[in-house]
């Protein structure tokens, strides 16, 4: 099932990604060895393998991937700045306010360096450690930094390349799972596009911490339990790898974690379809262990405790300690009241599903910087358009079942269906596992249900009506573009951007 290489490359990315980073845990030197070695590798396959035929009949993608690339630098560079770090500029050139974002985007960079060194990555910064955040990107850079020095590229300028690179594999991923579910190439590949004139892409993309490579990743998991159950490759097939894709994106982001609602569902349908069902649970418990075990190693027996995250999200504490997250859970669940428990859920939610999406709409500094809050924090300000072709999605959808219609729909719009109720119980899990009541909000929790709801709300509205369509596509650019161009403090624009 050809499509199907986008996800194995996504997961190639990953997983080389992985080994190099494991390499130069062990030793610099033969991390940097082999890190050679997989360019040259590559470089031989894709001769052999006349990749550039592969590229000609993958043309919507590569064209995509590359327009994107340089038009979301492009609008990142627009301003005139003596910012010369783009880290910094990433995490300010969008900010909300004349003050840039936290500089988690940097920390993968943080990691390689000291990863690279030798050197330990306890107290990384600010009393965090370097196990407390998965280190794929890290691995990224690492592989390309030592392959590519021979650019000479100063300072910030390469790894910050290979971080907005590493992002950028968010859209084969989503290209190949809505290939997958039935779309034809051409409202598939606007869909992505749709996707891409969303606030949210551009800045997540640019500031670059790694939530969009592990969404690619789990968009890859998704996409082969999909293909399972449309009987294009077998069960055993799916879950064994979708399981090392799975790994690879915890391994890059813990968001990863807020699919598994979706995932298990999935498995659970194409395991009833399938055979031998316990050797597959097996093999594939194998290979997701097998892929994830040197990073738990990492957290406990090298440098540990590396739960931070998990205390601060699932446990409400924030401050680093030497209790175990179980401990820690158990105890903030024990010595919180009943009504508080609940009443934070209550917040969480009317945090998701908030109407800030209202908010925000005239062009003045003040306004701009208050839709830019709530299109950072709010699920339902992210979603901008797409929110009312969702809300549209569901009228439709409760109607035809009220209705109970004789004919019925169609299977691809079946799929569009089945698909965005998984991205929702997702986002109802996530509301409820949050310990504390801001937590839900947009960076805390994962982008797999945001690319998903924006992706098939554009298919959805193509099939209904496919100018209309377009015009919504057309004006999500324009409104992003209105409220990103603005440069807080800023007057000159920049040629070259």
């Amino acid at each position: 099932y050809s499509v199907l290489g986008y996800v194995y490359a996504v997961g190639a990315l990953g997983a080389v990604g992985w080994v190099a980073f494991v390499l130069f845990c062990i030793n610099p030197t033969v991390g940097e060895i082999a890190s050679v070695a997989i360019a040259v590798i590559s470089l031989a396959y894709a001769l052999w393998a006349r990749a550039w035929r592969i590229l000609a009949h993958s043309w919507p993608v590569v064209v995509i991937s590359a327009g994107l690339m340089y038009a979301y630098i492009g609008f990142l560079f627009l301003w005139k700045t003596s910012e010369s770090n783009p880290f910094a500029l990433a995490g300010l050139r969008f900010s909300y306010r004349r003050e840039a974002y936290p500089f988690d985007n940097i920390i993968p960079y943080f990691l390689a360096n000291r990863t690279a060194a030798g050197q330990s990555t306890q107290n990384l910064f600010d009393g965090w450690n370097g196990s407390d955040r998965p280190p794929l990107q890290s691995g990224l850079i690492l592989l390309g930094d030592h392959v590519l020095s021979p650019l000479a590229l100063s300072g910030y300028t390469l790894p910050f390349a290979l971080s907005v690179v590493s992002q950028l594999v968010w859209i084969p991923a989503l290209f190949a799972l809505l290939r997958t579910i039935g779309l034809r190439v051409r409202t598939a590949t606007l869909g992505v596009i749709f996707t891409a004139c969303s606030a949210t892409m551009l800045i997540n993309t640019t500031y670059s911490w790694p939530k969009l490579l592990s969404t690619a990743l789990v968009l890859g998991t998704l996409t082969l339990l999909i293909a399972a159950l449309r009987q294009k490759i077998s069960v055993r097939h799916a879950i064994v790898a979708g399981a090392i894709l799975f790994a690879l994106s915890a391994l890059s982001h813990g968001e990863a974690a807020f699919a598994l609602p979706a995932i298990a569902v999935l498995a659970i349908v194409a395991l009833r379809r399938g055979r031998q069902r316990i050797a597959t649970i097996l093999i594939a418990a194998a290979a997701a262990i097998v892929t994830y075990l040197p990073w738990v190693l990492y957290q406990t027996v090298f440098y540990p405790p590396g739960d931070r995250l998990l205390k601060w999200h699932l446990a409400g504490d924030e401050q680093p300690d030497t209790k175990s997250f179980i401990s820690t859970l158990v105890h903030a669940y024990a010595t919180t009241p009943l009504s508080t428990l609940i009443h934070n859920r209550v917040l969480n939610f009317e945090r998701i599903f908030s109407t800030n999406v209202f908010s925000g709409w005239a062009f003045t500094e003040s306004s701009v910087g208050a839709r830019r809050y709530h299109e950072y924090y709010d699920s339902t300000a992210v979603l901008s358009l797409a929110l009312f072709i969702l809300i549209a999605m569901a009228i439709v959808g409760i109607v035809g079942v009220v209705r109970r219609r004789r004919r019925r729909a169609a299977a691809l719009i079946r799929r569009i269906y089945r698909i965005n109720l998984l991205m929702l119980l997702c986002v109802l899990v996530w509301g409820l596992v949050l310990f504390r009541s801001d937590g839900a909000v947009v960076h805390q929790g994962s982008h797999l249900w945001i690319v998903i709801f924006l992706a098939t709300s554009y298919a959805w509205l193509e099939r209904w009506n496919r100018w209309v369509a377009l015009g919504a596509l057309a004006l999500q650019g324009i409104l992003t573009a209105l409220f990103y161009t603005q440069f807080f403090g800023h007057t000159d624009l920049s040629l070259p951007g």
